[in-house]
């Protein structure tokens, strides 16, 4: 059976290398940046180091995160390797977006993100600091006046434009601010309450996006949250799809923002809005997990207790040792290869996955 597994995961390894090289091909052959800039928004699906510079326990900078990353090395990114966003500036023809408080050069773009942040201000404040939405678009503020000396506004303007920015932010508003015990949201809200007082704040900062200066902007929908490990976990002590109800929030909430940026696809004239479906990727994937040259679809690569989820990813907590071979690394966040596949299906996948375009179409590629 080990033998079996270890082919398994050479498989697969060879398969993910045959892909790198296929989408490495399928970018533009000149080799020159596909857009000007690449920029990042939102929560730890995204970011690739911020909160290192932050006082929260919301960190990821030890092994073995980062074992499998080009440096193996840990750079703040919450998984083994590459993120979604590492392999979408892969297809630009980017380097990889740097974190903002790493106060780097912001010429082809700036990572924002933060883990534990959310939509709302006091989403994550029980891990400690970290950058709000409404903060994420004040640094991209501060960005764009320091371009603006650099290259003039009409240069800038135009770098903003034709730049991709990528939001992914809301998962941390449920488990992490609403869904917390004693939680003042869970008593002033009810779901259809709370999920519209999310929606309207997305509302309002996709709208500062726009009048920043951002047109061409992807957002990504909740992933299916009731099928991390860690809520698994929670819940199966209840009965084994007791963590069901947070899939149904999840499509509700995507609902909403399904139609809010069908809404804004009409009012902000200018606007390329695309809908990045990771709750239909993600179940697909979970789905046909053999398919997809996986061994476990429900359990973590690294943690402890029931599917790996009760106890957190931690230096000397035990890790598999092909994380290839796992959708999930830790009890929240998929692996590298997982995000491999996520990107992939953002850069050209159908309209299931990626409405009403991809990102290859967007770009006429």
């Amino acid at each position: 059976m080990e033998m079996l597994r270890n082919c398994k995961g050479l498989i697969h390894r060879l398969a993910l290398f045959l892909v790198i090289a296929a989408r490495i091909a399928a970018a533009d052959s000149s080799g020159k940046p596909v857009v000007p800039a690449l920029f990042i928004l939102g929560d730890s699906t995204v970011d690739c180091g911020n909160n290192n510079w932050l006082w929260t326990v919301a960190q990821s900078k030890f092994l073995p995160y980062g074992r499998d990353f080009d440096t193996h090395e840990p750079t703040g990114r919450f998984t083994n390797g590459r993120l979604s966003i590492d392999y979408l500036a892969d297809f630009l023809n980017l380097p990889l977006v740097p974190p903002y408080l790493s106060r780097p050069s912001y010429d082809q773009g700036v990572n924002f993100a933060s883990a534990g942040s959310g939509i709302l201000n006091a989403t994550g404040s029980i891990f400690g600091q970290r950058i709000p939405m409404q903060t994420q678009l004040a640094y991209l503020k501060d960005v764009k006046s320091e371009l603006s000396e650099k290259f003039g506004r009409e240069r800038t303007n135009e770098i903003f434009s034709k730049s991709i920015f990528y939001v992914s932010v809301g998962s941390n508003d449920f488990i992490n601010n609403y869904l917390v015990p004693g939680s003042s949201y869970l008593r002033d809200y009810n779901r259809k309450s709370f999920i519209d007082l999310l929606i309207s704040g997305l509302d309002e900062q996709l709208n500062e996006l726009y009048s920043i200066g951002a047109r061409r902007i992807v957002v990504a929908s909740l992933s299916p949250l009731g099928s991390v490990p860690s809520q698994l976990a929670k819940f199966s002590t209840i009965r084994l799809d007791g963590s069901s109800f947070l899939n149904d929030m999840s499509q509700q909430y995507n609902t909403k923002l399904f139609d809010l940026l069908v809404r804004l696809r009409s009012s902000l004239s200018e606007a390329d809005l695309i809908y990045n479906s990771l709750y239909n990727v993600l179940m697909d994937i979970s789905e046909k997990y053999s398919q997809y040259g996986f061994l476990y679809n429900d359990t973590a690569c690294c943690g402890l207790g029931n599917f790996n989820g009760s106890v957190p990813c931690l230096p000397n907590v035990p890790v598999c040792e092909d994380a290839a071979q796992y959708i999930f690394w830790d009890e929240y966040h998929p692996t590298g290869s997982t995000y491999k596949l996520i990107a992939d299906k953002l850069w050209s996948g159908n309209i299931n996955e990626s409405y009403p375009i991809n990102v290859k179409t967007l770009l006429g590629l």
